[in-house]
């Protein structure tokens, strides 16, 4: 077994993702700012939006009233909540590297948490809809995530 490749790949690695942490931190995020001015939802967007897809979806879904608890439920379990808040580019540029990227770690673990809830939410309120409602509920996702194909 050549070792040496391993040892080559291992470095890259840990290359790039110095990279892209020079560049995360280079960029200052501003994701505690509210009103923030890179392409970030402030929390009134997220929840506009949040309740105008949910809204739509619940009318496509047509659920019966046994099933409306479990609507209710679902939502308020996958509800937007605040996201995790970085410190500001100056307390960054403070810290170690070691510390940047360890707070780094923190919110990406954090927003896993969060995924993860929303994933066994998603499942619950899933194993409740018929198979009709299952297809309406899929094609709502697809389109949300759709990536686009052509190179």
């Amino acid at each position: 077994m050549n070792t040496h490749g391993l040892g080559r790949l291992q470095k890259y690695s840990v290359i790039a993702m110095v990279v892209a942490m020079a560049g995360f931190i280079i960029a200052k995020p501003v994701l505690a700012n509210e009103a923030c001015q890179h392409g970030h939802w402030d929390k009134a967007e997220r929840t506009g939006y949040f309740e105008k897809r949910s809204a739509a979806l619940h009318d496509k879904l047509q659920l019966t009233t046994t099933q409306e608890a479990d609507w209710t439920a679902f939502i308020a379990r996958i509800r937007p909540s605040e996201h995790p808040v970085m410190a500001s580019g100056d307390e960054l540029a403070k810290l170690s590297t070691p510390d940047r990227m360890e707070q780094v770690l923190a919110i990406k673990q954090e927003m896993l948490k969060r995924m993860e809830a929303r994933v066994e939410a998603t499942k619950e309120f899933y194993s409740h809809l018929t198979a009709e409602q299952r297809q309406i509920f899929d094609a709502s996702f697809q389109s949300h995530h759709r990536h686009d194909d052509r190179g």
